[in-house]
């Protein structure tokens, strides 16, 4: 770790090694766009999972399905939320929070499923009756398993 350890990397592979991700302040790729262009408007229902909602361009990315679209939250945090004294028009221009699920009055599409991200992953499932995929998924990729449901 630290030095030592992109010391040693650098050393056994000729160079620094990046992973492939984007870091904060990097620009994003133009297949990004494209792909969000073209899968959001589509989408029929939008999962975000473990995210403060607050970097763009992802933070925005929420309010680009179609107002039939159902939007749920998995977070440890309550994140996302519009501001009841603005509009939703400006909210949504703005790429500020245009999660309904706390305005009661005017929520018909968002979900907000608060707590450990894998208990609520797995709460869904069962909710879905996806319980066997996910514990399938989870087997063939080697990922800890959540743990169960009480």
């Amino acid at each position: 770790a630290g030095a030592e350890g992109w010391q040693a990397l650098r050393d056994k592979y000729g160079g620094l090694v990046k992973p492939d991700i984007i870091f904060f302040g990097e620009g994003l790729p133009k297949r990004f766009f494209d792909l969000a262009n073209q899968d959001l408007p589509r989408c029929r229902m939008l999962i975000v999972i473990g995210t403060s909602l607050s970097v763009q361009p992802f933070a925005k990315l929420v309010s680009h399905v179609d107002d039939d679209c159902v939007r749920v939250l998995i977070n440890r945090d309550a994140v996302g939320r519009r501001d009841p004294r603005i509009p939703v028009a400006l909210a949504r221009h703005l790429g500020t929070g245009s999660l309904e699920y706390a305005n009661p009055a005017t929520n018909e599409r968002d979900v907000a499923l608060l707590g450990s991200c894998d208990a609520q992953c797995r709460e869904l499932a069962a909710a879905f009756g996806w319980t066997e995929d996910l514990d399938r998924l989870i087997a063939e990729y080697g990922a800890p398993t959540a743990p169960p449901l009480p």
